[in-house]
């Protein structure tokens, strides 16, 4: 093989090699240094949700969870959107986990309800929930949530005409 050839040939894995390297960098934008931290502003809510959700995760042999600033940030913001259009739903979720895995979240999960009267209800609700239509027809999907692989959660309820709710859990 000729010195050109063998040159030519070089510079077109440097090239390779670069681009591989640059994209490798574009697709991991996470954050190494987020360390999970307990939210500023802990309500009456707040504490009877952990409480009540810890207690459901203890009797059924999984770890418990923690609150975090950062996920009780995002549920408020939620469930005051939520309050706003007088539904619970899971609208624009795919930025919250864009937000969460940005920040470590190894994997996250998200409940959302209304109507009912207090923690105690939303939680009763939520572990009870059959998805009706879909491909988890049949399945507990909030319950399978609340009993997930998770170590931390944020939690925000809304009370009105129509009471709102929104858990998100995340694995730090």
């Amino acid at each position: 093989m000729e010195l050109h050839h063998f040159l030519a040939i070089a510079v077109v894995m440097v090239g390779i090699l670069m681009y591989i390297n640059t994209r490798s960098k574009a697709r991991k934008p996470y954050r190494t240094d987020y360390k999970p931290q307990m939210p500023r502003n802990f309500n009456e809510d707040d504490a009877e949700m952990e409480g009540l959700l810890n207690s459901h995760r203890i009797s059924i042999n999984k770890n418990t969870v923690e609150p975090d600033a950062l996920l009780d940030s995002l549920a408020k913001e939620h469930a005051e959107y939520m309050f706003r259009e007088g539904k619970a739903s899971h609208d624009n979720s795919k930025k919250r986990v864009f937000i969460m895995r940005t920040n470590n979240a190894i994997s996250t999960g998200e409940c959302t309800a209304d109507g009912f009267r207090d923690v105690s209800g939303f939680l009763h609700g939520y572990i009870n929930h059959k998805h009706k239509t879909g491909k988890r027809k049949g399945q507990y999907s909030h319950r399978h949530i609340i009993e997930g692989d998770y170590t931390h959660y944020g939690h925000c309820m809304l009370y009105g005409d129509k009471n709102v709710d929104i858990l998100l859990f995340a694995k730090f």
